[in-house]
């Protein structure tokens, strides 16, 4: 289930209740924006699928009174820990680390209004958020990367790795393949996002730690020598990684490397 699945029957009444929870000098502006929050809460829906939403200018008042919807009280709270509890235990940004902040797909310094709409809000790991900040759109309107509420994800294998020996031991280097069953708009995105949060430098980058990791772990008597053993613990460790953190998991992907390449099942065996 997408984390705003729950909401999207019931999204104009929830709004009123996060705006007739508020206080003032807030409460006031917002019940006046109401019907203009509504709307482009409608056209967010219509457009963000196909690309560019136009800004619209606020008053300082308003865009105050816009960014108090995304605070933590009982009402916006409700909406986060429905997020949250929904969302992957991995960053569906990244698929590397576990999610522990809502990024606003579109920024709420430019769009306050969506500060609490619940297909905006992505919750993502901390280094994803970072690299994102406010960008969005390329020069051209294009969106830069895709809205995981709303844009299809993909179901089969985007990720690859290939295992090699170099000067100061193994490493792992990764490519990806976007599927043909991918439609070229979203293909573009997708391939964006890969650039955009440098998912291939910093898989490599986390796989070659997992490897120092992966040797100490096999020099462990239960292993040594043991070819049988290594492969069905790489197998199990590669589908336990997959099935909680999802296909594109960085790690998944190594060890399906890892147990499909007799090159490194040889220098595993032979550890001492």
């Amino acid at each position: 289930m997408r984390p705003t699945e729950f909401i999207i029957h019931n999204e104009k009444t929830d709004l009123d209740i996060l705006i007739n929870n508020k206080r003032k000098p807030n409460l006031t502006p917002l019940k006046k924006l109401a019907p203009k929050i509504w709307e482009r809460y409608q056209a967010y829906d219509k457009k963000m699928l196909h690309g560019y939403l136009g800004r619209y200018i606020y008053t300082n008042v308003e865009k105050s009174a816009l960014e108090s919807l995304y605070c933590k009280d009982i009402a916006f709270n409700s909406i986060r820990d429905k997020i949250t509890s929904l969302s992957l235990s991995s960053c569906p940004y990244c698929s590397m680390w576990s999610p522990s902040e809502i990024d606003h797909f579109l920024p709420q310094s430019i769009y306050p209004e969506f500060s609490a709409k619940p297909s905006n809000l992505i919750y993502s790991c901390e280094d994803c958020n970072n690299l994102k900040r406010a960008r969005i759109y390329d020069k051209n309107r294009n969106l830069l990367i895709p809205n995981i509420n709303i844009h299809p994800v993909p179901k089969e294998r985007i990720f690859y790795a290939k295992l090699a020996e170099g000067r100061n031991g193994w490493f792992a280097r990764y490519h990806y393949h976007i599927p043909q069953s991918v439609s070229d708009p979203h293909r573009e995105k997708l391939i964006m996002q890969i650039q955009f949060f440098e998912l291939i430098t910093r898989f490599q980058e986390e796989a070659s730690k997992e490897i120092s990791r992966i040797e100490r772990r096999i020099r462990k008597p239960d292993f040594r020598k043991n070819r049988t053993r290594i492969i069905n613990h790489f197998r199990y460790e590669g589908e336990t990684e997959e099935e909680e953190k999802g296909i594109c998991n960085w790690k998944a992907v190594l060890y399906r490397a890892a147990w499909k390449s007799n090159e490194f099942l040889d220098h595993c065996s032979n550890l001492e």
